[in-house]
């Protein structure tokens, strides 16, 4: 792991890295044990990837599937590609949703309408906050 990103990384290497690699994510569910419990998260979420080279517009969509939750990520600026995400976990308020394809994970509390957190890939942390649409 780099202690300091900065000396091995420029800010043009690191945009394109999270920009390459966000197009290719894996998918699958998670289980809802309770009906209703995940009514707050389903929906369309959009925000940026505050990146050193500038922001890169996602959108995710939340939905129900079976008895669990399924995601799909829309990355406008990369040819608005649709890709499934990862396993999501919910823990009280906290929201986990892991991309292991491209060794990526969102890790967000939720209040109100805002998903507020960190966007982790290839060890590098970057701020992503979702606004749910209406």
């Amino acid at each position: 792991m780099l202690k300091n990103p900065q000396t091995s990384w420029n800010a043009s290497s690191i945009g394109a890295a999270v920009a390459s690699l966000l197009l290719t994510v894996g998918c699958s569910t998670v289980s809802a044990p309770e009906e209703g419990r995940y009514d707050d998260l389903l929906g369309t979420w959009e925000g940026a990837v505050h990146t050193p080279v500038g922001d890169l517009p996602v959108a995710f969509y939340i939905s129900e599937a079976g008895e669990g939750l399924s995601c799909v990520l829309d990355s406008p600026n990369q040819s608005n590609v649709t890709i499934p995400c990862g396993d999501i976990t919910v823990s009280d308020s906290v929201v986990r949703i892991v991309l292991p394809r491209v060794d990526a994970s969102y890790r967000a509390t939720l209040e109100a309408d805002q998903l507020r957190g960190e966007w982790t890939q290839a060890g590098l942390n970057f701020h992503l906050q979702l606004s749910r649409l209406h």
